[in-house]
């Protein structure tokens, strides 16, 4: 086959079906195929984390009536579980499609379940020359950093890069212009705080807010009434 004349693994991504498997009523999903060095299928990862309204209708017997979204040709169903891929010559790797990559705590617990690097696969033709394929890449930036993870950003439309884990770019290539990137990559089995402790400093920091302005509020009624009873035992005297 063609995948086993490049003699490495592949990465690719595809539907689970073809479109004509839909008059029976088989399920589509977006997902990525790996495969090894000589062509056989080593694992797929089904995206669990879906795009309303583009990739599937939320509350569909409520809002069907609405004649927009016939301009959805199809429905995909979402993959059951988040897991990592692996092949003979490469260590477990996370794959988050597309919009997956805007939930840090998705790629958190790629990196837990022993993801060493991440490969975010995407397809932003449909925005255009708009700023969302720059948006994208800063997303994957950012997911470099808090997992501490190079991050491989290969998206069919541009902008593709590769990412070191302090989030710098690499080989950025253009919007809508044909490119191979070539470069090399470490894996890491490193937990950052992030990966460790996940979203306690915001929550932390929200309940400190909560908690100061609630303590603040309780105090002013303190002393509010401390000097009325100062103010009455004045006027008594």
């Amino acid at each position: 086959t063609e995948i086993a004349a490049v003699g490495a693994p592949v990465l690719t991504g595809s539907t689970s079906t073809d479109l004509s498997a839909l008059s029976s009523g088989g399920p589509l999903f977006n997902q990525a195929v790996l495969f090894d060095a000589e062509g056989m299928i080593r694992g797929i990862y089904r995206k669990t984390h879906l795009v309303p309204f583009g990739e599937y209708i939320p509350w569909k017997r409520v809002v069907g009536w609405i004649s927009a979204l016939e301009r959805i040709p199809y429905e995909l169903a979402a993959g059951d579980r988040l897991h990592t891929l692996a092949a003979p010559g490469l260590p477990a790797f996370g794959t988050p499609i597309c919009f997956e990559n805007a939930f840090p705590a998705l790629e958190r617990q790629l990196v837990r379940q022993g993801a060493r690097f991440l490969v975010v696969l995407t397809n932003n033709a449909s925005y255009g020359e708009t700023a969302a394929s720059a948006q994208h890449l800063q997303m994957s930036r950012m997911r470099a950093i808090e997992a501490g993870r190079w991050v491989v950003h290969a998206a069919v439309s541009g902008i593709s890069a590769f990412v070191d884990p302090t989030g710098r770019t690499y080989q950025e290539t253009d919007l809508f212009e044909p490119g191979v990137m070539r470069g090399t990559i470490r894996g890491s089995s490193e937990l950052t705080p992030y990966v460790r402790y996940g979203d306690w400093l915001p929550f932390a920091a929200f309940a400190f807010t909560l908690g100061s302005g609630i303590w603040r509020r309780a105090l002013r009624r303190t002393m509010r009434g401390s000097r009325l009873d100062q103010h009455t035992c004045v006027s008594s005297g």
